[in-house]
């Protein structure tokens, strides 16, 4: 059973002392992360020059990550697979809906497209009918991978 709103906000307020500031998250040291720490401030970065964009990760099949095993699978058939980062645990949930193959979002022939659109409602519909889950929020990132993959973020949750 997931934890309850209530629950999380306890555990998060036990484990980050008297000033109640969560750390930033490791996503504050990506270079697209847009902003920074100004004199005590948020600002946003400076713009940088235009620079050649680098290979996404498995670029044409080489060193994917995703093709070389999927871990934390929950479900899959014989061309997709959805998995749950086993480092993460409770709220928010998060999964990935990923096909076995390598292939991008324009790769993918009418069945598998048509069959994707299906398994994006039904992960929708599922995480949705969840204990403590308002809200699925659906993304699909290009960036930092050349294989197809598709998160799923349960990131509102109800108090109860």
């Amino acid at each position: 059973m997931p934890e309850s709103a209530e629950e999380i906000h306890a555990r998060v307020v036990a484990a980050v002392g008297e000033d109640g500031r969560l750390p930033m998250p490791s996503m504050g040291e990506w270079d697209v992360f847009p902003w920074e720490v100004v004199d005590g401030a948020i600002a946003p970065k400076r713009l940088a020059r235009p620079a050649p964009e680098k290979p996404r990760q498995g670029e044409g099949g080489e060193g994917c990550h995703a093709c070389a095993g999927f871990s934390g699978v929950i479900w899959e058939n014989e061309r997709w697979v959805v998995t749950h980062p086993r480092e993460r645990g409770g709220l928010p949930l998060l999964l990935f809906l990923q096909p076995k193959e390598h292939l991008d979002l324009t790769d993918l022939d009418d069945a598998m497209a048509a069959e994707y659109g299906r398994l994006q409602v039904w992960l929708h519909r599922i995480m949705g009918n969840l204990p403590h889950i308002a809200r699925v929020h659906v993304d699909k990132w290009g960036d930092g991978a050349e294989h197809l993959h598709t998160w799923y973020d349960g990131l509102h949750v109800v108090a109860a």
